[in-house]
């Protein structure tokens, strides 16, 4: 029998207690493990959501979708939502208790105004609480907003046409709703287009009508800024304005073809250059230069090389206050463009600049007693077109509930609107925050001059009110009808 030497007996008892060691720690690594993990705080609050997401299938343009989330408690401490926060177009509020107890339920509304929108959507609705796991769960609204009318294409593009050329387009209208889609007449500028409707037909599985439109050709150099509209059978879309734009490029090149003036202070003159030369560098004349109204001047100047000219546009210092919507004729000798048409838009603004502020409360602000206040607009002598704006309460002395609306679909917080104005297009409510976001608000007809109430809002009163510190306007910005700024709190 071989002797087994010393060297080899100590590696073989190495090997043996590295064996020994790995199936040591191997058994012993479940309870390292649990040992690093973070235990669970067992007295946390904890939220579950009963679902996370809901698909509204197929809806329509304009309608108002909504839906309820509910919600659990399963924790074993009082659970708190804090503040929600929702995607563009969405408004969301808790409609039971804020705080709910172990094992308690809740739900949150949630509602989608479909309003100018179309195709897919998708939003989310942010849910804060004081859940240690799960501080902040996200909620999806999905779905597809249909159009009952479809158009293809939606706008009319005709770029660069050269004067005298008859161009023709089509314009398919698409029936998408189940009633049988009806076309009553088409209405077009004459001086313009003509327009042709022929019988509809079936093309996967829609009724289609064709519209053939064709550019006159004697229709003037210029711009184009037309809108070509549809009356329909249709409940919801009874008349659908299909807008042309572009321009029709004669021999006379002008520049520039609309005259922008921006903003003018009250009695301030302004003087523009319309710059008018032919691209071939032949020559031609302007026999006159008329104008829309005797508000302002005109005066034709030849350029100093003999070829082209300018005319000087002349807003006096005494142009009364408001919009500018003026035109320059200019009359050449050239038949294509005998009359080459010049818009000339601005603002004036008024000696009494655009204010906008809270009104009294009315009645007297008492405690647990509703209370309404009103937010005061004065127009002064401007053409107010859009406007947005946020206000800034104290929740503990106001309590506004966001998710009651009223039958215009509008949270019962807004007691009333000017009527030149309509409701806004989009709400927003930061209750625990105490902020009133009012976005988006459209003017349907000019705002009449002087002190108006843009509208109102109808408050809980639930603490002592002090109006200078617990209501205030926070941040508002008011423009013009051309998306010019005339009011920024900035």
């Amino acid at each position: 029998m071989k002797k087994i030497s010393l060297d080899r007996l100590m590696i073989l008892a190495s090997f043996f207690t590295l064996i020994i060691t790995c199936l040591f720690l191997n058994a012993l690594k479940p309870a390292i493990l649990a040992a690093e993990e973070p235990k669970e705080n067992s007295s946390a609050p904890r939220i579950e959501f009963k679902e996370k997401e809901f698909n509204f299938g197929l809806a329509g343009e304009g309608e108002k979708i909504t839906h309820l989330f509910p919600f659990s408690n399963i924790g074993n401490s009082n659970l708190e939502i804090g503040e929600i926060t929702t995607s563009c177009g969405c408004t969301a509020a808790v409609t039971t208790a804020k705080v709910i107890p172990p094992d308690g339920h809740g739900e949150i509304k949630v509602t989608f105004d479909l309003s100018r929108r179309k195709g897919l959507q998708e939003k989310e609705i942010y849910i804060n609480s004081n859940d240690p796991k799960e501080p902040t769960v996200v909620l999806h609204l999905t779905g597809e907003v249909k159009t009952d009318i479809g158009l293809e294409p939606e706008t009319l593009n005709l770029v660069n046409i050269p004067v005298g050329q008859s161009v023709k387009r089509e314009i398919k209208i698409v029936q998408v709703e189940k009633e049988e889609l009806k076309i009553d007449k088409v209405e077009a500028n004459p001086k313009y287009f003509s327009t042709a409707l022929s019988g509809s037909q079936k093309e996967t599985g829609n009724k289609v009508f064709s519209l053939k439109v064709v550019l006159a050709p004697d229709a003037p150099a210029g711009m184009i800024n037309e809108v070509i509209t549809i009356h329909t059978n249709s409940k919801r879309r009874p008349r659908v304005d299909i807008p042309v734009l572009g321009n029709i490029v004669g021999k006379i090149i002008v520049k520039p073809t609309m005259l922008s003036l921006g903003t003018i202070g009250k009695g301030v003159s302004v003087e523009r250059k319309i710059d008018l030369s032919r691209e071939d560098g032949q020559g031609f004349e302007i026999l006159k230069v008329t104008r829309s109204t005797e508000l302002f001047s005109t005066q034709v100047l030849k350029n100093t090389d003999g070829h082209g000219y300018s005319v000087l546009v002349t807003i006096p210092g005494g142009y009364p206050a408001g919009r500018i919507n003026e035109t320059v004729h200019i009359h050449t000798n050239l038949k294509e463009q005998a009359v080459i048409d010049v818009p000339v838009h601005g603002i004036v603004k008024s000696a009494k600049s655009v204010s906008i502020s809270l009104g009294n409360f009315d009645p007297a602000p008492v405690k647990w007693k509703k209370t309404k206040v009103s937010i005061v607009i004065d127009s002064g002598g401007e053409v107010i077109g859009a406007y947005s704006l946020s206000l800034k309460y104290n929740p503990k002395v106001f309590h506004i509930d966001a998710s009651d609306l009223n039958q215009d679909g509008i949270p019962d917080v807004i007691y009333s609107t000017c009527p030149q104005f309509g409701p806004p297009a989009a709400t927003n409510f930061d209750i625990d925050h105490g902020l009133i976001h009012l976005n988006d608000y459209q003017l349907n007809q000019d705002a009449p001059k002087g002190m108006v109430n843009l509208l109102t809002l109808s408050l809980d009163v639930i603490g002592d009110v002090d109006k200078a510190k617990d209501l205030r306007l926070h941040e508002y910005t008011i423009t013009d009808r051309d998306g010019q700024t005339i009011l920024s709190s900035e």
